[in-house]
């Protein structure tokens, strides 16, 4: 048996923030369409308008985001084929030193509980802190922490923009969370969009978003690939096929 987890920083700020909205909205399904995961993970879809486009346009999953009468409350938004048992969203604990975008932002995890191969999988979509200069990492890394407290016990795939990059998340990690190692980076200054005016960020290369698995069975193999094209964000797409054994 097979499960695909594509995931994605989508980008979708209010539109005086990111560019090309629409083009990269359509380009996103055509990239599902190709792909046909059965678990769409995403992040920064913050409108509610963006949401009901995707909606329209994959009928064929389930769609769950934390919401709000203003926005999509920490810009998760998670797709799946299968209909969850469960699912729920929980804010990370406010931290001494946040900035007031990320307060604003109410960052957090939405997970959906899916069984599967005769098991009870938690799928947690997140998106941790990110901290301008890059080099102050503490609060990303006590979400980090928090996170991996969560998946102690249990069948655990996470999925998401961790802003850590590779030397940082391994060092971290501590082989809590299994993954497939690729030599490509996700946010990368050939992207056009890392240099748009409206990006606050000035990317350099880097691995920020992962796909990661904790469970308690040792017969799950999955392999990662970073998809370039079509380019539909900021972030390249990150599609993982796991293969139950």
């Amino acid at each position: 048996m097979k499960l695909k987890i594509l995931d994605l920083n989508l980008w979708m700020l209010p539109s005086f923030l990111s560019s090309d909205h629409k083009k990269r909205l359509q380009g996103f399904i055509q990239l599902v369409k190709k792909t046909n995961p059965d678990i769409i993970t995403l992040q920064e879809v913050w409108l509610r308008k963006y949401i009901a486009f995707i909606r329209k346009n994959l009928r064929g999953y389930h769609t769950h985001h934390p919401g709000h009468k203003l926005f999509n409350k920490s810009g998760l938004l998670t797709l799946s084929k299968m209909k969850p048992s469960a699912w729920h969203f929980h804010r990370f604990p406010k931290l001494r030193g946040e900035n007031r975008v990320e307060k604003l932002a109410g960052k957090g995890y939405l997970m959906i509980k899916l069984s599967f191969a005769d098991r009870q999988f938690h799928i947690v979509n997140t998106h941790l802190y990110c901290e301008s200069p890059r080099n102050k990492r503490k609060l990303t890394e006590q979400q980090f922490a928090m996170l991996k407290r969560l998946t102690v016990k249990g069948d655990w795939i996470v999925c998401g923009d961790l802003n850590l990059d590779e030397s940082k998340f391994e060092k971290l990690n501590k082989k809590h969370f299994t993954h497939h190692t690729v030599k490509a980076f996700t946010v990368s200054a050939e992207n056009k969009y890392t240099h748009s005016r409206l990006n606050r960020f000035g990317f350099r290369d880097l691995k920020l978003d992962y796909t990661l698995i904790r469970t308690e069975k040792n017969n799950i193999r999955l392999r990662t690939k970073v998809l370039q094209k079509p380019l539909v964000s900021d972030h390249y797409a990150v599609l993982t096929t796991f293969t139950f054994i």
